[in-house]
């Protein structure tokens, strides 16, 4: 037996809610024609009864639960990312040291001497 695509064994849960509105109680008096052209008399008495309908229908999956720790965990790499949040943020002086050992400043002005001076040095 299934309940909107799960086994019952999750037990799905349904809540009904009761409160009581103004004019519950109905009466209705109504003249039809009957046989031989005669009146017929009917009172009706009710409940009037209105139904809201509403909510949200949620089941705990450990397997998507699972599935989001692992995409969070291995795809995206989430525990490398913030080890290094925490090495380059957290750690004060070592914070900038770590920083200059990870981003390397680039110079162009620099680097076009350096190879200038390779290429005249090989070149003799």
């Amino acid at each position: 037996l299934n309940c909107y695509g799960r086994s019952v064994a999750v037990k799905p849960a349904c809540y009904v809610g009761v409160t009581k509105g103004a004019g519950g109680w109905v009466s209705a008096v109504q003249d039809l024609p009957g046989m031989n052209g005669a009146l017929k008399r009917r009172e009706l008495h009710g409940l009037r009864v209105r139904v809201r309908t509403g909510g949200y229908f949620s089941v705990f999956d450990l397997s998507r639960t699972m599935q989001a720790i692992v995409l969070g965990v291995v795809i995206l790499e989430l525990p490398a990312k913030l080890v290094l949040l925490f090495m380059l943020l957290c750690l004060g002086r070592l914070s900038s040291l770590y920083q200059d050992a990870i981003f390397r400043r680039f110079s162009l002005p620099s680097q076009v001497a350096s190879l200038s001076a390779r290429l005249l040095s090989s070149a003799s």
